[in-house]
């Protein structure tokens, strides 16, 4: 017994050696820019994203049921936590809606209704992240471009154009050095997304870019301080971040009406976030195995409530993490646990290293992040799939630009219900004027179900049937009727009489009891 559980020790760990530990370390290697370039994105302090990636590895692991998805800041709530942000005016009050989205999402896993949000039509989704990668490009442009003053265009790109001397006014706080690093990161990571140069990148792309830029931040500093980045162009880490981390304020009262408002937002958006990224991961497995729904909006419910209590930026299952995970070739979660072990080594080792980051590298990143979100290869993709997938996806990109994501999110939801809905009525039943058979006969078929959608299309339908016509009314098939619909073709008995309309019935006598209120 002791020689059979020696060797499935040896087993897992010469798996874990060969697998699970080289997928963490690329993830990690991947992960950590983004961390600290959403956080940026964001109006956080860097820190928060730090932290937020820690927890979403070395904590929703262990909960959660999918063996290869991968947590941490996802810059696909980044334009709603840059927004919650300043409708508070402080990140430490912010934080309370991030603890609410957490004790939301742990409701929703432990009441099982996780499975409800699959129910999103894939156009809405699609069209919110492609609206937050538009966003996410207007926020970068002032960094990549090498702005020394990042905070020149608080909200994105479009306030430029508030300015009468907008373009002097950019040109006087230009960094060329900055926006030189920021163009050529761009450039390596446009050219990675070419399948036949990728191959010969020494390292992941997004660490290549990191690597590029604090190599030339190093080198300037020391040899040719004249060209070197000022301190408010590179990231601000503090040293102390594990020991003097500011979480939640039990002294600061905000407004509950809004911090339960912004809650319910993220718990939503984090929680679709998650289960597409869930499905995609699920897709890449080469084993195929499928991931727990409800358990994983625990895992994030209980990574969310202790991000909101350190003062970390909110999590979701990512996309890019979880890719970059199965492609690295990971087995268990065991990889995401070591991704997350690396980048706390990283903040408690690595902070001196880490603050001479140029924020242009890491918004090229975040803007090739956006791009990916929003290429035109996805518009072409809704657009082919015709107008009732297209028109949800369009509005919810416009409505969310325009106004904001929850009502962009809501427009989306409404009109892809109402396409169901109006195909639901059409499709339940049919009249057919049988023109081969008789000019005057009609068929009126019932599909297996027929809801009390069909009420006013059906009543509008039998109206439409001229005087002295032949209407055979076929409940083959049907299994269901509403009750009101019954009671539509029940009324509509007598005015046949009464128009001298001919009727025929077809079907099981359960079916035509209910017709004739039996």
């Amino acid at each position: 017994m002791a020689n059979n559980s020696w060797r499935g020790f040896k087993y897992l760990l010469k798996r874990y050696w060969y697998f699970d530990l080289p997928a963490g370390l690329s993830v990690f290697l991947v992960a950590l820019p983004l961390c600290l370039g959403i956080a940026l994105a964001s109006g956080a302090p860097v820190s928060s994203g730090l932290l937020a990636g820690i927890v979403g590895g070395l904590v929703v692991p262990w909960i959660s049921g999918s063996p290869l998805s991968v947590s941490g800041p996802a810059a696909g709530l980044t334009t709603v936590v840059s927004s919650g942000i300043l409708l508070f005016g402080n990140f430490q009050i912010y934080i309370w809606s991030v603890l609410i989205a957490g004790i939301m999402q742990l409701a929703i896993g432990v009441f099982r209704l996780g499975d409800l949000a699959r129910y999103t039509p894939a156009s809405v989704i699609k069209g919110m992240l492609a609206a937050i990668g538009i966003l996410l490009i207007g926020k970068q442009i002032p960094l990549v471009i090498g702005l020394n003053q990042p905070d020149f265009w608080s909200d994105d790109f479009t306030r430029m154009l508030s300015s009468a001397n907008y373009g002097w006014q950019v040109w006087e706080n230009m960094s060329m050095e900055a926006a030189g690093i920021g163009i050529v990161s761009l450039l390596l990571l446009a050219a990675a997304e070419n399948p036949r140069i990728k191959p010969y990148f020494p390292l992941p792309p997004f660490l290549l870019v990191v690597l590029l830029g604090l190599i030339y931040q190093f080198v300037t500093a020391k040899y040719f301080p004249e060209i070197a980045l000022p301190a408010n162009l590179c990231v601000s880490v503090p040293t102390d971040v594990l020991t003097q981390w500011n979480g939640i304020d039990l002294n600061m009262t905000p407004a509950w009406n809004r911090v339960l408002r912004e809650g319910a937002i993220l718990a939503i958006l984090a929680s679709l976030e998650t289960l597409l990224c869930l499905e995609a991961v699920d897709k890449l497995d080469p084993q195929h195995r499928n991931s727990p729904v409800n358990r994983e909006m625990i895992a994030q419910g209980v990574g969310n409530i202790i991000c909101g209590w350190i003062g970390a930026l909110p999590i979701t299952a990512v996309i890019v993490r979880g890719a970059a995970n199965v492609e690295a070739g990971a087995k268990t979660r065991l990889s995401s646990v070591t991704h997350g072990a690396l980048l706390l080594l990283s903040v408690a080792f690595l902070v001196r290293y880490l603050n001479h980051i140029p924020y242009a590298s890491l918004a090229a990143i975040l803007f090739m992040t956006g791009y990916k979100l929003t290429k035109p290869a996805i518009i072409r993709s809704i657009y082919k799939q015709g107008f009732k997938q297209f028109l949800p996806f369009a509005l919810t990109i416009l409505m969310i630009l325009i106004i904001d994501l929850l009502i962009g999110v809501t427009v989306g939801l409404l009109i892809a219900i109402w396409f169901v809905l109006r195909d639901s009525v059409q499709s339940e039943f049919e009249l057919v004027h049988l023109k081969a058979k008789d000019s005057n006969s009609y068929l009126l078929s019932m599909n297996a179900n027929v809801s009390f959608l069909n009420k006013v299309k059906l009543k509008e339908s039998l109206e439409s049937v001229p005087e002295h016509a032949k209407l055979d009314i076929n409940l083959s098939d049907t299994r269901f009727i509403d009750p009101e619909v019954a009671e539509v073709i029940r009324d509509f008995i007598p005015r046949a009489q009464h128009r001298h309309i001919s009727l025929s019935w077809k079907g099981s006598e359960e079916m035509l009891s209910k017709i004739n209120g039996r």
